[in-house]
């Protein structure tokens, strides 16, 4: 068994699961949620709408200094392992975001050391989570949980045998815990 697959077994009970022909990550449902239908989706940026709602939410949630280091990423049409924002929607709406992308910032150092090979593996193998916001009335019902596990999800999907999150706050600090890191 691979690691997205032990990593998608460990997350079986709170996703609906996936079907083996799939390629997409699962739909997760939510029982906090107050929407008629009670689902949350996660989807890739794949449009340049998409990715301002997504960027706006961690620039209003987290703070415009934690985002301003990092450039915004583009629209990730074809899903590509690259800095990503991932939104989750209930029904229409976005209540939650994260921001994901190789550790390209390690890689770098590493170049700088004249490791150019351990560089191109860093880069590969490991992504950082660099936010994850929550709107402030869906706080406190587990979706920044969930959020990060879709996360690890979608990292194993890419390869990356290591997902890194270094936390900004006490709230990230908690979630980190909670999820293991």
């Amino acid at each position: 068994m691979g690691l997205f697959e032990g990593l998608q077994n460990l997350f079986r009970g709170i996703s609906k699961g996936r079907s083996d022909d799939s390629d997409t990550l699962p739909v997760v449902s939510s029982v906090g949620l107050d929407e008629s239908d009670g689902t949350l989706r996660f989807t890739v940026a794949d449009g340049q709408m998409q990715v301002d709602m997504i960027w706006n939410l961690l620039t209003e949630q987290i703070g415009e200094c934690r985002n301003q280091q990092l450039p915004k990423p583009l629209p990730n049409p074809d899903d590509l392992f690259r800095p990503t924002l991932i939104g989750a929607w209930a029904k229409d709406r976005l209540i939650g975001g994260a921001f994901v992308m190789p550790d390209s910032q390690d890689a770098q150092a590493l170049v700088s050391l004249g490791a150019d090979k351990a560089a191109q593996a860093f880069e590969r193998s490991r992504c950082m989570i660099q936010g994850i916001a929550v709107i402030p009335k869906h706080r406190r019902e587990g979706l920044g949980l969930k959020i990060k596990r879709y996360c690890d999800l979608w990292a194993a999907q890419h390869d990356a045998c290591l997902v890194l999150s270094i936390p900004t706050n006490d709230a990230a600090r908690h979630m980190n815990e909670k999820v293991g890191y």
